[in-house]
């Protein structure tokens, strides 16, 4: 099983998300036969992953749903969250937003069971994020804000600045230049204490969207 665990590593690092894929099943049928319900149940997780970017869509939800009934069955309520939440990913990903919507909060509310907040705090930026995409602007900013205040109790700063990326972008939506504004001057701040340009290129990209909708004057 460790060589599996090998191969898998490999496999991701390369990009080679068939074999990836193939080696996370086998490990899921071995891992079972020993026992290892947990274990089996998180390479069913991974098999799925693999799947995602591999773009077989159809097959990762089969894959995410077996590891849910399975996590369900044995009571192992973490990896209920985390494929309520990679489910999530996927179905927005697709159009499917009610799905979306109803799988991240249930992931949410179930880190939040599980006293889990770096877990609940990005669960809940991403349903920001899910708001955000549907132009329900009040929920998202309610949201981030929640996440950020765990984002700041947990010394988290890359996550805090790219949270507060995404609230300036509700807070311009919205009609609130200013609050945009100092949302994106936080950001930056942080962005440039990282020395992160990506996040930097993030903050360039959503004031000049800032300026768009403020329009000539």
């Amino acid at each position: 099983l460790e060589f599996l665990q090998d191969l898998v590593d490999v496999a991701w690092f390369e990009r080679d998300y068939a074999l990836a894929a193939r080696h996370y099943r086998e490990a899921a049928r071995l891992l079972a036969r020993a026992g290892e319900r947990e274990h089996s149940v998180m390479s069913d997780i991974g098999a799925a992953d693999a799947l995602t970017a591999l773009g077989e869509l159809d097959e990762a939800e089969r894959v995410y749903e077996r590891a849910r009934v399975r996590a369900t069955s044995h009571a192992l309520p973490v990896l209920q969250a985390h494929v309520d939440e990679s489910v999530a990913l996927l179905a927005f990903s697709r159009g499917r937003y009610g799905e979306a919507l109803a799988r991240f909060e249930r992931a949410r509310a179930g880190y939040e069971a599980l006293a889990m907040p770096q877990h609940l705090a990005i669960a809940e930026k991403q349903l920001g994020d899910a708001y955000l995409e549907l132009r329900l602007w009040p929920e998202a900013e309610r949201l981030y804000a929640e996440a950020l205040a765990r984002f700041d109790a947990l010394s988290m700063p890359d996550d805090t600045a790219w949270t507060l990326v995404q609230r300036g972008r509700a807070q311009a939506l919205r009609g609130s230049p200013a609050a945009a504004a100092g949302s994106f001057d936080a950001a930056g701040r942080l962005f440039e204490a990282q020395g992160n340009d990506a996040g930097h290129a993030a903050v360039a990209l959503a004031r000049a969207e800032l300026a768009t909708l403020a329009g000539p004057g």
